[in-house]
């Protein structure tokens, strides 16, 4: 049987003795009240019976004030068991449930209270800190120490604590150095040296910290002095690159944004005057990027969105343009001729037009320079027929282009005469007159080499003719 049970089975025995000595104690003093009277025991019987009710009510009373006792007991022992155990929220809440049970004054109990309060907000304080709750236990543990300044253990938790906390507030510190907050580093990193004054790693942290914001002010003002000094000499290029990288360093100077604006508006007016020199010598690209750095920095000027617009534009067609000129060296000629009339299309200005359209008619140039040898090269080959079809494409394209017609002429007579010259052969060779047939194959083979038909049949003639020699002899 554990010690719950054991206190349990107290309270009842305790219970039962206190009912038993109760009504013993009853009898005998009524029985004593009524024989001094000289009243029969009759009478006492029936007055007995009569107080039952009294009776019973007393002595419910004398139970609960038996067991409330009891209880009390049974609270402290189960808190006793509990300390043992280092269940100290346990024992407070047992012992003060011992307290409200009757026992409230006991000095043994109350001592017991308060040593377990102190133990259990001990627990909850390492437990805070386990957790990563460094202030939070730190705070607890504090306000214990002032409770309980003689126990060990809760000084020896609080100096534990104290250095999370200091570690804590470095480790915070070096997160601010990393993103260059120097400024907040330093606050924390002295807040972890006010709980920790030994605290090495903080104090080697916060000097560094230190030595690199004093450098970051003396670079700050450094740059702030160069840029007025160039604003005084006239280079506002040089003024406006100092003083942006003035904040990247300092917080000192809150005026240097005004001297941004304005340095920066004049920047902004000699990008624009830089651009429409550009413009006026056609380089559309490095126009457009100068407008665009005179509307970053908001220049004095108006229409720059316009102007921006136009070089956008220019800048399109002059990429059709170089794309088509490309295209043109590869004899790519379709495709060049896409690309020109594209820029041409988008181009407003005059020149740039005059430029596209030179452009376009070198393709139509080239182009039919190479189709015209290129139907001279099948002439040779004695292909008149394709010779014929490309001269004729490109007399659509460009009429009358060089000696186009006179050779479209030349080359359809000579291969209609070749045709008729074929047509006779055949004639002849149905008569049997081989070499007459053989003598106007060649004449067709001579103005079209390139008739297979003429060729095969010729071989044949030469065969029979050779066949006859042969019966000849």
């Amino acid at each position: 049987m554990n010690s719950k049970e054991d206190s349990r089975a107290k309270l009842r025995r305790s219970s039962t003795n206190c009912e038993v000595l109760y009504l013993e104690r009853e009898k005998r003093s009524n029985a004593f009240h009524m024989e001094r009277r000289g009243e029969p025991l009759e009478t006492y019987n029936t007055l007995n019976l009569m107080k039952n009710g009294f009776k019973q009510a007393a002595l419910g009373v004398a139970i609960l004030l038996a067991s409330v006792g009891c209880r009390g007991a049974s609270y402290e022992s189960d808190g006793d068991e509990y300390f043992r155990e280092c269940n100290f929220s346990g024992a407070f809440e047992s012992y003060k449930m011992a307290e409200a049970s009757g026992r409230r004054g006991n000095p043994t109990l109350e001592a017991k209270l308060k040593e377990a309060s102190v133990y259990a907000d001990l627990d909850r304080g390492r437990q805070l800190g386990f957790q990563g709750e460094y202030q939070k236990s730190y705070d607890l543990l504090e306000q214990l120490a002032a409770r309980a300044p003689e126990n060990p253990r809760v000084s020896e938790w609080l100096t534990k604590a104290t250095r999370s906390l200091s570690r804590k507030f470095t480790e915070d510190g070096k997160e601010r150095m990393g993103v260059r907050e120097y400024d907040q580093a330093i606050q924390l990193l002295e807040k972890a040296l006010r709980y920790n004054p030994k605290n090495q790693d903080a104090i080697d942290t916060l000097e560094r910290a230190k030595t690199i914001l004093k450098w970051r002010t003396e670079k700050g003002e450094l740059m702030w002095h160069g840029g007025l000094r160039a604003i005084s000499e006239s280079q506002p290029e040089m003024a406006e690159s100092k003083l942006t990288a003035v904040p990247n360093f300092t917080d000192a100077h809150n005026d240097v944004d005004d001297y941004i604006s304005e340095v920066r508006a004049v920047v902004g007016d000699n990008h624009y005057r830089m651009a429409t020199g550009l413009e006026k010598k056609g380089q559309w690209f490095a126009a457009l990027v100068e407008y665009k750095k005179a509307r970053t920095l908001h220049a004095t000027p108006t229409g720059i969105d316009a102007a921006v617009a136009r070089m956008e534009v220019e800048v399109k067609a002059d990429q059709y343009y170089h794309a088509g000129k490309n295209s043109l060296a590869r004899d790519e000629f379709e495709h060049a001729r896409d690309r020109l009339t594209k820029a041409l299309d988008a181009t407003k200005n005059k020149d740039n037009r005059i430029a596209i359209e030179a452009a376009l008619a070198q393709v139509t140039e080239k182009q039919n320079a190479k189709e015209h040898k290129d139907a001279v090269n099948l002439e040779l080959e004695g292909r008149l027929a394709e010779a014929i079809d490309a001269l004729r494409i490109l007399d659509t394209r460009s009429p009358a282009y060089g000696d186009t017609r006179e050779r479209i002429d030349r080359l359809t007579r000579q291969l209609r005469d070749a045709q008729g010259n074929y047509k006779d052969a055949l004639a002849k060779l149905d008569t049997g007159d081989l070499l007459g047939g053989r003598a106007k194959l060649k004449a067709a083979l001579f103005l079209q080499p390139f008739m297979p038909e003429a060729r095969a049949k010729l071989k044949e003639v030469d065969a029979a003719l050779a066949a006859q020699k042969k019966d000849s002899k």
